[in-house]
Order: C-alpha cells, then structure tokens, then sequence
C-alpha cells in the first residue's frame, strides 16, 4: 500500500470538526492525518499538491449501475431531434450489431424531438432486422416497441392496462407500441437475463465512467435482487474499482431474504443497505402522482405504482424488512406520491416505533407545500437529483402550470433542515458530479429562491451521501481513519459557484483505497 503525504493543498475536509487543510497524509488505503506543517515520515512519498483541491471522494447516491452499462453498449438516442434523426442512429446502430435478438436502451427523450410527439413502432419497423425493441425514454418509465415486440407480449388493442402501467393507443385504438411503467414489465419479461460475463463488462464500463468524473462510491438501486450473486462473484474476483451500496426490489423480498438468511457475503466494497420500492412513474412520462390533474390532460393525476397495488402485502414485506434493520428507499416524484409514502413513513414508525432508520425518499421532485415540514418531523432522508431540475424547467410549466413554483424545494429543505443528498439517478442523467453540482447551484436560472451553494452541495454529494448509507464512518470525509478516496482537482474546479458555464475536466486525480485509479501526472 502507497504512503502519501499531499502538501501545499486545499483539502477541503467535509468534516465539521476541521473544515479545510493544507496537508494530508494517508497509508495502508486509510487517511493518517490532516492538518499543517505536518511532519514528514520516512517511507512517505511527497506530493506538492501546488495549491489543488483535494475532496473526498464523490458518492453518487442514486443510480442503476449495471443498467448504465449496459445502456453504455446500446443505441444512443438522447439527442435525437426527430423521425429521421432517430431512425438514421439507430439503423447505423442495427447494422453494427445485426447478431443482437433484442435492441434495448435508447435514452430518447420526445421532448427534445422539433414536434414534442411521442415515437411510434412504425419507426422501428421501417429499420429492423427482425428484431426485438425495447427503447426506453431517457427517465426508465417508457419503452417503445416494435410491432413484433408487442406480437411477442401478445398486446393487441383489447390488452387492458395493467396495474400502475398504461399502453398508449391511437386515434384507432390500435397500440403505439408505447408502455409506460407497469405495462413495460409484458414486454420485458420475456428478455433473457445477461449471463456474468455480460454484467462483468457492463460493470467494467460503468466503474471507468464513474472514476472518469471523480465518483468513488455509488447507491446501486437494483431492478434484479439476482445482481446481488454478481456483485459477491465481484467481490471474490477483485473486479469491484467503487464501493457499491445496493437497494434491491421490495417485492422480491422472498428471493431477497432467502439470501439474507444464506449470508451475502459483503466487504468494504459492496454491501446490501435495504429495499427500493416505487410509488409513481416520471413527470415526463406523465406517470407521476399528482394531487391534482395534469394542466393538458383533464382528470389526469398520474399513476400508483404497480408496488402498491397490494398494499396490504406491501407494507408487511417493510415492516419485517425494517424489523431487519434493512433501509427503505422509496421512489416518489409527484406531490400525490411524496405524500402517500411520507403517510407509509408514518405508518412504520408507529408500527415498529422510532430509530434511526434514515427512511430515504427518491426524487422528491415536487413536494406540497403543507408536505415539506412532515420531512424533518418523520426524519425523512431527500434524495435528490438535481441535474433532472434542469431538464424539467424546459417544460414542465405546460405540466404543472403554478405548481411548477414547489417543484425541486432544494433550498427549502435545507432550511428546514432536512437531511439532502446528491445522485445523478445515471443513466437517465449523466454520472457527473460536476454536472449535478452546477445544476443544484444554477438551476437553468429557473426559480432560483430554490437554489443552494457550493459548500452545501458539496456536503450533499460527499458527507451527506455517505451518512444516508449508514457509512459516514468510513466514507464521504476527510478524517483520521477514514477511506482515502479522494478527488484532486485543478482550483478551476471551484469556479463552478460563480461561473454558468463550466464544462472543463477539472479532475487531476482520483483514489481509491489510497491507490490512484486515475492519475494525470500529479506532480507536473
């Protein structure tokens, strides 16, 4: 193991107790000392940080690791700008992989389509080879088909809309081969599973990226309890670059808690923090719960969940799970939603009393506010994602009309004090730390009474990320005995409270376990 001792620095601890150091010295992948004019040991490399900053690592607190990698070797269709656009990308895709029994991924968003209109399977069916479809919108909470995809799920015009899902049909009655949220799950029910290799490369493109952008440490929210096995096969091959905490499917808890009672084997770099459970679907997809209808569609509030359409089963899967001691992580993006699972918070606290369980809500976009004190009175962790405020403030007002004022209550929050913490929730937004913080900071210049600063959003992607896991002891600081996984950044890095524009690579270096993942010749 290295032995390192930075110098002439901005180490900016993240730690209450000291705030900002010049030096640094670490060993045996743990953090020995900071402070100044620390003495230098015998067997400690020197290194003249020439005024860097030096932060602990960045802990993205809400993303789908494997899925990002995997979209990582998939179409790209994020910026596509209409039919023709679409379609030129994604038969240049088809011709390169034409071995592929199914297309998936895509990141298409209809909202930076010219016509803002939703695509249809005729435009898969104009390009494929006989393959299979499921392109999902850039927010996860719609897929598109082609007509041998919907054939294959056996979805015709008289196919009723499934718990918490809807198929969209046309003037006809016939299906677009759209599916949003519960519906999704007729179609994708019928991919194969990827084997380990596959996970193994998705895995190896998702670590690359995240290290790239200075992310450390993840919140995988896991869609496959299975993924568990994986990442203890990782574990045992040393394959794992970022400490991965997972959120596995609350209503797979029977798979869930078979393995528990088998023992996941866990370490440093992986381990299972607790259940991730849907309430609502997305604001683009217009799945969100609302409490009142959306402003183009009259009676319209949204979807419940398919997780809650048995509640009854729902809530006795949390209450043993919390009894466990297991974290719950709980999607919700409308105001209908955040209410319906603070009032779930409520019910388990008075079920199984009152701990620090540090009840995490997803998203919690667009929160009433009557509903925004309930946060700090039933200790509710935000977990937020401040790079999708930035998409949304293009058009969500054409959703939400005045509502749109209470949407992403960052500031709010943090007034009332409310534990905040910072995800990208990858791959729907970039795993970019820079990014997120800028958007948290900046916010598109859309209401910016919500904005927060730097030192505070710095807390929320470092500290704050690592204290909702359960992990501040080890991680997300700067302190005597803590991880040393570090970023080092140019001075440049800290421009981004004052400047709009900021898309430089500030990153000079990155660590983990005091090893350098990435390293642009820091001594230069």
């Amino acid at each position: 193991m290295k032995k390192i001792h930075f110098k002439n620095g901005r180490i900016l601890t993240q730690w209450s107790r000291l705030e900002e150091v010049s030096e640094l010295k670490i060993s045996d992948g743990k953090i020995v000392q900071i402070g100044e004019n620390l003495s230098t040991d015998s067997g400690y490399d020197v290194v003249d940080l020439k005024g860097r900053v030096v932060l602990p690592g960045f802990i993205d607190a809400h993303v789908h690791y494997l899925d990002g990698g995997s979209n990582l070797d998939s179409v790209q269709l994020r910026d596509a700008k209409n039919r023709s656009d679409f379609n030129t990308k994604l038969k240049q895709y088809i011709d390169a992989n034409d071995t592929k029994e199914w297309i998936v991924g895509g990141n298409w968003d209809h909202q930076n389509f010219t016509d803002k209109v939703l695509p249809h399977r005729r435009w898969l069916d104009d390009v494929s080879k006989n393959q299979y479809f499921a392109l999902y919108r850039h927010d996860g909470h719609m897929i598109l088909c082609n007509t041998k995809t919907l054939q294959l799920a056996g979805i015709t015009r008289d196919t009723p809309n499934p718990p918490g899902g809807e198929i969209e049909h046309d003037s006809h009655g016939y299906p677009t081969g759209i599916l949003k949220d519960g519906a999704m799950d007729l179609v994708l029910k019928h991919q194969a599973h990827p084997n380990d290799d596959l996970l193994k490369k998705y895995l190896d493109l998702a670590q690359n990226l995240a290290l790239s952008n200075g992310v450390t440490a993840v919140h995988d929210m896991l869609f496959d309890a299975d993924r568990i096995k994986f990442y203890e096969k990782a574990i045992q091959n040393d394959w794992l670059k970022t400490r991965v905490l997972t959120y596995a499917p609350a209503l797979q808890w029977a798979n869930i808690k078979s393995m528990l009672m088998d023992g996941i084997q866990q370490s440093p770099w992986f381990a299972l923090a607790g259940l991730k459970i849907f309430s609502d679907g997305s604001l683009g997809s217009e799945t969100a719960l609302m409490l009142e209808a959306y402003e183009n569609k009259e009676n319209h509030c949204g979807l419940i969940h398919s997780d809650f359409e048995d509640e009854t089963a729902l809530k006795a899967i949390i209450e043993e799970a919390d009894t466990l001691g297991l974290q719950m992580a709980v999607h919700a993006i409308g105001d209908g939603a955040v209410r319906m699972v603070l009032d779930l918070a409520k019910w388990l606290i008075f079920q199984n009393g009152k701990r620090d369980r540090r009840f995490r809500i997803e998203h919690a976009q667009h929160i009433h506010p009557v509903d925004q004190i309930r946060f700090k009175e039933l200790d509710i962790v935000a977990s937020v994602q401040p790079t999708h405020c930035v998409d949304d403030s293009l058009w969500i007002d054409g959703l939400l009309g005045e509502r749109s004022s209470y949407a992403y209550p960052f500031h709010t929050l943090q007034k009332l004090d409310i534990p905040l913490i910072f995800g990208s929730d990858w791959p729907v937004a970039e795993l970019n730390p820079n990014k997120t913080l800028h958007s948290a900071i900046h916010r598109n210049n859309w209401h910016m009474n919500e904005a927060l600063d730097l030192k505070t959003s710095l807390k929320a992607h470092t500290q704050m990320a690592s204290w909702a896991g359960f992990q501040e002891h080890r991680m997300g600081v700067i302190k005597p005995e803590a991880n040393a996984d570090l970023v080092i950044t140019e001075p440049s890095f800290l421009d981004i409270q004052n400047k709009y524009k900021t898309k430089k690579d500030h990153i000079v270096a990155v660590m983990t376990d005091g090893n350098y993942q990435i390293n642009k010749d820091i001594k230069d």
